[in-house]
C-alpha cells in the first residue's frame, strides 16, 4: 500500500510527539512536510524526524516551509496536522478544508470565541466533513473503558458529574500560555479537555455554565525579576534548566534548549516568572454546568496542585451507583447495584506507562488518523466537540469575572 504522506504545521514538541507516534506506528504513513515560522527550528525538527523515522525502519525525507499555504498547497499531503499554537489554528485550518485536505487540529480549537465561530463555520461549510480534533481522553483506555462501563449501565442512569484536576503546572505562567489573549486562558489550554470529557460523558448537550475562580497562587509580585534566570529567591515555582530538562528537551528538537531561557522571543520563553504582573489568565475556577437530559457537571481545577496519583479524576453518579477514575494509575473503582457491590479494575492500556504519550493516547490517535484517512472512519472528537469546549471555557472565564450564569 502506497504511504500516506503527512504535512505538519508547528515544529514544537507536540507535532515532534506525534511524528514519533507515527513513525513508530504500524501503519503505511510517514512525515513528508514541516511548517514553522522559526527556521531554525524548522530545520533542527526536520532532522530530528528523520533520524526517528530511519530508528523505526522507515526512512523519510522532510521538506520545510515556513509558509502554511505552500505546504497545504502541495497535492502529495494526504493529511494536515495543525500542532501550532492555538492562537494560530483558524487560518492554516480553514485554509485546508478550502483545499479539499484532511485536518487534525490539536486541542483547544483556537484562543478566541471569533476564531473558534469561524472555524465551525467552515467546517460546517464543508458538510461537516474532513476535520478530527485531538482531545487525548478520548483515546486513553482507562477513559474508553469507563465510558464502556456507564454504557452498559452499570451505575442506571447518569445524574450528576465531577471533573477534578489538582495539577503542578507552573508551566502555564513561565511561557506564553499566560496570556488569555494568545492562549484563550487556563480554562482553554487545559480545560478544553475537561469539558470534552463532561460533554461526552453526559451524552447531551450543555446548555448553562456559571463559574467562580481567581488568581491566588501565581499572584502579582513586584519583588521578582521578569525571569527566573535573572532571580536569586528561594521559589518553589522556578523554571529548572537542569540535565532532566535538558535530556528531555534534546530528543524533541535542540532548539528546544536554545530558546528556553532568556529568549528574546516571548513566544519561544520558557523561564518567565510565574509573579509577572502582565500575567492575565486565571489558577483555579469551579465551574458548574447543567445539561439538556438533566445532568449536572462540574469542573473543579487548580494549577498550583502537586503530582499525584489522584491529581486527575472523574466521578460519575447514577441512580443505581457510581464510577470513579483515577487518569494516572489507570484504576476505576466502581460501586453498582445500589452499592451492594463493588469492583476495582486496572484499566491501564497496553501504551499507558510506555512513554509513547498521554497515556498511550497519541498511539491511538494515531490509529484513528489512519483510519479517517483511508477508511473515512468517523474520528472520536470532531470539530463541534472543540469547538462547544472552547466555547464553554471563554463563558466559564467571563463568568468568573461577572458572577454570571451563561447559556451556551
Amino acid at each position: 500500500m502506497k504511504d500516506k504522506k503527512v504535512g505538519i504545521i508547528g515544529a514544537g514538541g507536540r507535532g515532534l510527539g506525534l511524528a514519533r507516534s507515527i513513525a513508530y506506528s504500524n501503519h503505511n504513513m510517514r512525515v513528508a512536510s514541516l511548517c514553522d515560522k522559526y527556521e531554525e527550528r524548522a530545520q533542527e525538527s526536520k532532522e530530528s524526524i528523520e533520524r526517528v523515522f530511519s530508528e523505526a525502519g522507515k526512512p523519510t525525507k522532510v521538506r520545510t516551509y515556513s509558509d502554511y499555504k505552500e505546504l497545504i498547497d502541495n497535492d502529495d499531503l494526504d493529511l494536515i496536522m495543525i500542532t501550532a499554537p492555538q492562537f494560530f489554528h483558524e487560518e492554516p485550518f480553514r485554509y485546508a478544508l478550502k483545499k479539499g485536505k484532511r485536518v487534525f487540529c490539536e486541542k483547544p480549537l483556537a484562543h478566541s470565541m471569533e476564531a473558534i465561530d469561524n472555524m465551525y463555520d467552515a467546517w460546517t461549510e464543508n458538510n461537516k466533513k474532513n476535520a478530527m480534533v485531538g482531545f487525548t481522553r478520548r483515546y486513553e483506555n482507562t477513559w474508553r473503558r469507563a465510558k464502556e462501563i456507564i454504557d452498559k449501565g452499570w451505575i442506571g442512569n447518569v445524574k450528576m458529574t465531577l471533573m477534578r484536576s489538582v495539577i503542578h503546572h507552573p508551566s502555564y505562567f513561565h511561557k506564553w500560555y499566560s496570556q488569555v489573549e494568545y492562549s484563550g486562558g487556563v480554562l482553554n489550554e487545559k480545560s478544553a479537555h475537561h469539558f470534552d470529557v463532561l460533554n461526552w460523558f453526559s451524552g447531551a448537550k450543555p446548555q448553562m455554565i456559571s463559574a467562580m475562580g481567581g488568581r491566588s497562587v501565581y499572584t502579582p509580585q513586584d519583588a521578582y525579576p521578569e525571569w527566573c534566570n535573572e532571580c536569586d529567591k528561594n521559589c518553589e515555582y522556578r523554571f529548572s534548566y537542569n540535565e532532566d530538562f535538558k535530556n528531555q528537551s534534546q530528543r524533541q528538537s535542540p532548539i528546544y534548549i536554545k530558546t528556553a531561557v532568556n529568549s528574546k522571543d516571548e513566544f519561544l520563553a520558557k523561564d518567565k516568572c510565574v509573579y509577572a504582573k502582565d500575567t492575565n489568565t486565571i489558577d483555579h475556577a469551579i465551574v458548574n454546568i447543567s445539561y439538556e437530559n438533566g445532568i449536572k457537571g462540574q469542573l473543579f481545577l487548580s494549577v498550583f496542585g502537586y503530582h499525584t496519583e489522584d491529581m486527575e479524576t472523574l466521578e460519575v453518579v447514577g441512580d443505581k451507583g457510581k464510577l470513579r477514575l483515577e487518569r494516572v494509575s489507570g484504576k476505576i473503582e466502581v460501586d453498582y447495584d445500589y452499592g451492594r457491590e463493588h469492583m476495582t479494575i486496572d484499566a491501564r492500556g497496553k501504551y499507558h506507562n510506555d512513554g509513547t504519550g498521554h497515556f498511550g493516547a497519541d498511539i491511538e490517535i494515531i490509529n484513528a488518523i489512519n483510519g479517517f484517512v483511508c477508511n473515512d472512519i468517523k474520528p472520536p472528537a470532531n470539530v463541534y466537540d472543540g469547538y462547544i469546549a472552547s466555547r464553554m471555557s471563554f463563558l466559564a472565564t467571563e463568568s468568573c469575572k461577572t458572577n454570571k450564569v451563561y447559556e451556551i
